[in-house]
């Protein structure tokens, strides 16, 4: 019988958690909701929108991360690029190496230099690896990584990782 209580109070608790966390999470989408400088349950006014695309357009960035999967490690020191692509050209952004984390001390783009458009990234993997002591064919397998890609919402982050070994290597969109 005491058992029996014991189960019953800790569904019970578990039950409360979780509706707490649901509640949270409805909080959290409702101030991040357009309809959030409201009080009430109207839709936004133009100039109600406009503001909120202001707030949100300061708040993306573009950040990129390298990871070294051949030694299981950040890659510390891989020098890069970033460009961006108009037409058939290509204008010289920033330069950066990565830090002893795999990553660029500030954001690779942000505030107003943050928008929509071609982008590519360039990672010197090569020079890296070469760096590291790994024994390499010349010329390398892979020795510059080049990710094109698109941002459409200057609002949102844009993370860019890279995953590397010397043979092979992969990226996604993370946030």
């Amino acid at each position: 019988m005491i058992v029996h209580f014991f189960n019953f109070h800790n569904t019970v608790t578990t039950s409360k958690i979780l509706l707490t966390i649901i509640d949270r999470i409805k909080q959290y989408r409702q101030l991040k909701s357009p309809h959030a400088l409201h009080n009430n349950n109207s839709p936004p006014t133009e100039d109600c929108v406009g503001l909120t695309h202001r707030r949100q357009k300061q708040m993306g960035k573009l950040s990129t991360h390298v990871l070294d999967t051949m030694h299981g490690r950040p890659a510390a020191g891989v020098r890069g690029e970033l460009y961006r692509i108009q037409g058939d050209g290509r204008t010289l952004l920033r330069q950066f190496d990565t830090n002893e984390d795999g990553r660029c001390n500030e954001p690779l783009l942000s505030g107003s230099a943050m928008q929509a458009g071609l982008y590519e990234l360039v990672f010197h993997a090569g020079d890296y690896f070469l760096s590291q002591g790994v024994n390499l064919a010349q010329p390398c397998f892979v020795d510059q990584v080049v990710l094109r890609f698109g941002i459409a919402n200057p609002a949102e982050n844009y993370h860019v990782p890279l995953v590397v070994t010397p043979w092979a290597y992969s990226t996604y969109r993370g946030s």
